[in-house]
């Protein structure tokens, strides 16, 4: 039986690369050694069939790079536009005396690049996930507040809620 590994996120992952320059910053090897793609090298959809076919290491989100990817400053941006187009969240924006608090944590939040890269493919292959990811971050983030979480502990949940349901990414 030929077994196919992370087929669902490797696909986003090489139709990620199809629109937008996506490449190794490191050589990817499979789990015995054998180099599959060297260091440099732009991936796309052309590498589907082979990047699904191995178990890859390191995984494959230490190894790349996406240009114009998630950073905390558009994560911010984003929380910014919910806040004030979507009306479902006027009450955060009624309630809380001023909202720059709750959006400051976007920028503290702790985000390595292999969870931004997960994040950047949300938010082009998957945006659902990556909206209602935003929309979580700004709920939790209202009820840390209104709980009197100190500042500290917010960007810790802001990051647990743009994470929570990262692993949607690898199933269909």
């Amino acid at each position: 039986m030929n077994e196919k590994y992370d087929e669902h996120y490797i696909a986003s992952v090489t139709a990620l690369g199809d629109a937008h320059e996506v490449v190794t910053s490191q050589a990817v090897f499979t789990r015995n050694g054998i180099k599959l793609v060297d260091k440099g090298a732009r991936i796309n959809s052309a590498f589907r069939e082979k990047l699904v076919q191995h178990k890859l290491l390191p995984p494959i989100d230490q190894c790349l790079t996406v240009a114009n990817g998630v950073t905390q400053a558009a994560l911010r941006e984003r929380a910014r536009e919910i806040l004030d187009g979507e009306p479902r969240f006027q009450l955060i924006r009624t309630t809380l005396p001023g909202i720059e608090r709750l959006l400051n944590a976007f920028y503290a939040m702790p985000l390595a690049a292999p969870l931004a890269f997960k994040l950047t493919v949300a938010r082009e292959q998957r945006p659902e996930i990556y909206e209602h990811s935003v929309q979580m971050a700004l709920i939790a983030l209202f009820l840390a507040i209104k709980s009197r979480l100190p500042d500290r502990d917010l960007a810790t949940v802001a990051a647990a809620a743009m994470l929570h349901d990262i692993g949607e990414l690898h199933i269909d």
